[in-house]
């Protein structure tokens, strides 16, 4: 039981309608970098240090933290 319960680890890559900067970031062919998903995330003016806060990481898609060229 406890099987059917667990997610896979990629579940927000692939379900974009979660995560809406993803999703506008593949839209408009950008990179899928750290960087860019600030500036998307934050309208270009994210706040000072949020690159390095561990609960705003933990809401990053992983194709996005690990700097992948795209998305499968």
């Amino acid at each position: 039981m406890a099987k059917r319960n667990r997610k896979i680890a990629h579940d927000r890559d692939l379900n974009l309608e979660n995560d809406c900067v993803l999703a506008k970031m593949l839209e408009v062919g950008a990179p899928l970098t750290l960087a860019k998903y600030l500036e998307f995330a934050y309208l270009g003016n994210p706040p000072d240090g949020i690159e390095d806060d561990a609960e705003f990481l933990a809401s990053v898609p992983d194709v996005i933290l690990s700097n992948s060229k795209r998305v499968m």
